[in-house]
């Protein structure tokens, strides 16, 4: 697996050498956990394999995650926060709103199940959300995160954030987890997206007038 990048979430404190030894440790750990989970699955998975996989010794594991679930949410939320930095950075290349939150559907569409540990949400059977302890999904977090530029861009759309950006956010993932009984091109995607879900977050609904 491809080790990560530190997520800007997990930058130190001002004036602190960056990364610190304490955030570097808790990035193998979770690069650790995520290579365990793609190799073992939830159940199999451990903190004896966390540990002889990171190459860290146990006892340090349990002084940064109290298991593996803990371990595993932490991961869950790293990686989902870095997908929304890249895909924020993508649809910079593009001029319109429409064309942002259109591409930016694509590129989570895309790179979401490649993710070894995002796509366990996709996998009903894996109930990963409720057995990795984690209490829910925040949508509207990462929609505001891929977006932020077009929020500060279009000062009429602030007033209605968390609507958009969960709606936005549920679209995608819905999308994937239900994909329909014939799969799409990316060309009749790219359609299906724009004529029919783009309208479903009322982009222009709040335009000004």
């Amino acid at each position: 697996m491809t080790k990560r990048a530190t997520s800007e979430a997990t930058q130190s404190e001002p004036g602190q050498p960056y990364p610190t030894p304490e955030e570097l440790t808790r990035n193998r750990l979770l690069d650790a956990g995520i290579a365990c989970l793609d190799r073992h699955g939830l159940k199999k998975t451990t903190m004896r394999l966390i540990a002889e996989e990171s190459g860290i010794v146990r006892q340090t594991v349990y002084n940064y995650f109290q298991n593996k679930y803990d371990l595993l949410s932490a991961a869950f939320e790293r990686e989902g926060l870095l997908l929304g930095e890249e895909t924020a950075r993508f649809i910079e290349r593009f001029d319109s709103v429409d064309d942002k939150f259109v591409e930016g559907f694509l590129y989570i569409h895309d790179h979401f199940p490649r993710n070894p540990i995002l796509a366990n949400v996709l996998d009903p059977t894996q109930n990963f959300v409720a057995r990795a302890g984690l209490s829910s999904v925040p949508f509207a977090v990462y929609g505001e995160l891929v977006f932020k530029a077009v929020f500060e861009e279009h000062p009429y759309l602030k007033p209605h954030i968390e609507e958009i950006s969960e709606l936005w956010t549920r679209n995608v993932l819905s999308f994937l987890m239900l994909p329909g009984p014939r799969k799409k091109t990316r060309n009749e995607l790219k359609q299906f997206v724009r004529r029919y879900l783009l309208p479903g977050i009322h982009l222009h609904e709040h335009t000004p007038h």
